[in-house]
């Protein structure tokens, strides 16, 4: 289901490239002189400057330009509202420059963050203080999915192998779904069953969680219910799986 949804969404984000390209204004006069550079030389691995002719160098100081802003973005620094750009300059083949040193910088930041907070969970959304190191960690989400998936992205294994070591969550709902379960676990075994109950004082986001288990475990045997989405069409993040189910299972849950 997620492959076929991505290959729609990659569908959908090409033909909306192919229209935007044809649009007049300066960006996309820039992008078609690219595109005839590389037919010409058959890359488009363009010099920070070429102040012999006037017409070349306003074409490389564009693309490092565009190159500085995919960085920023990449960063959490800006946002990007207009992808079709990024998808079309990578099918031409732009080889994006990363900046170690803000990424190691970003990481020191996380580091700080757990020593502080014991996890690295950084609120995404929700927090003005901690704004640009959520929105870095976000990226380094997505390029790590990208990286499993074998896609072209700015995070390479060592990057990966450091964020690793500092316990980094790479999927937060997943992460979230074991805590909860880890809870369960305890409760368990100092009560002596995982019956919790619908009012627990003690842990009422626990109680909300077992409630919430039983529900999905309901919608995920009504063949008349969509367990992979909910009812605005988004993909159900908390559904039930299998795996779920065995180990609440082994743990004596009552559905």
């Amino acid at each position: 289901h997620l492959e076929k949804e991505e290959e729609c969404f990659q569908g959908a984000l090409n033909v909306i490239t192919e229209l935007e390209l044809q649009r007049p204004g300066s960006w996309n006069e820039h992008y078609h002189k690219l595109v005839a550079y590389k037919e010409e030389h058959g890359h488009i691995n363009l010099p920070t400057r070429h102040r012999d002719d006037k017409e070349f160098d306003h074409l490389c100081v564009w693309v490092n330009r565009q190159k500085s802003q995919y960085k920023q973005y990449q960063y959490g620094e800006t946002k990007n509202e207009r992808p079709w750009r990024i998808t079309a300059l990578e099918k031409l083949g732009i080889e994006w420059e990363v900046r170690s040193g803000l990424w190691d910088k970003h990481y020191k930041e996380l580091v700080a963050y757990k020593s502080q907070h014991g996890n690295c969970m950084v609120p995404t959304r929700t927090s003005k203080e901690y704004k640009d190191l959520g929105l870095w960690v976000t990226v380094q989400r997505e390029e790590g999915r990208k990286h499993m998936e074998g896609k072209k992205g700015t995070i390479n294994q060592e990057r990966i192998d450091l964020l690793n070591k500092i316990g980094f969550v790479w999927n937060v709902t997943k992460f979230q779904w074991q805590e909860m379960y880890e809870k369960l676990l305890t409760f368990s075994s100092e009560e002596g069953h995982a019956n919790v109950p619908p009012v627990y004082p003690h842990d009422q986001p626990l109680s909300n969680w077992v409630s919430r288990q039983r529900k999905e475990y309901r919608d995920y045997h009504d063949k008349n219910v969509d367990h992979e989405r909910d009812s605005l069409g988004r993909l159900r993040s908390m559904r039930m799986t299998e795996e779920r189910i065995e180990l609440l299972n082994n743990i004596g849950f009552e559905w």
